[in-house]
């Protein structure tokens, strides 16, 4: 628990707190002198906890992890939509930037289990820009994504 979001203690306020650390050890003395450390299994079960919670110094890597499976699981759901036999065509309208980079898409025609396929390719595509009296500028187009 942050020291912000700890009780101010009796009689003082919640800034006038200095802030503790929180690990093992003072959880653990924490919970002994209010005589709880038995309640929740004991410092055995409080280090293994411990042991459960992310680290923050993982952080970039846990979030490659949850990028990498929800990667995997778009690639599923594409993969079954194909083996049930969804086919047909999205139409989209594209935003491309000055630099030819799809800046928004939106979705003009619509098969609900391809839509999400469909943008994510969409974004990914790049085109070279337009240019209108020499200078570079932003265009809307329709595309189709046919999936057959």
């Amino acid at each position: 628990m942050s020291s912000s979001s700890r009780p101010p203690a009796q009689g003082r306020s919640a800034s006038a707190l200095p802030p503790e650390p929180v690990d093992v050890l003072t959880v653990t003395e924490h919970l002994r002198s209010r005589g709880k450390l038995d309640d929740v299994g004991g410092a055995a079960a409080v280090d293994a906890l411990a042991g459960a919670v992310p680290a923050a110094g993982n952080a970039r890597r846990y979030a490659q992890i949850v990028r990498d499976h929800a990667l995997m699981r778009r690639l599923l759901t594409t993969t079954y939509e194909i083996q049930a036999g969804v086919h047909g065509t999205v139409i989209l309208e594209l935003t491309i930037g000055e630099d030819g980079a799809v800046s928004n898409v939106r979705v003009l025609r619509s098969i609900p289990l391809l839509d999400a396929a469909a943008v994510d390719a969409a974004r990914k595509w790049r085109y070279t820009p337009t240019l209108l009296n020499g200078r570079a500028v932003s265009i809307i187009l329709t595309a189709t994504v046919p999936f057959e």
